[in-house]
């Protein structure tokens, strides 16, 4: 459960730097 939710944060956070260049 750990490992899937470090996964989660970790896209999460790929997704807001994505968002945060595309600006």
């Amino acid at each position: 459960m750990r490992r899937q939710e470090q996964k989660t944060k970790k896209i999460i956070k790929a997704i807001i730097l994505q968002y945060l260049l595309h600006i």
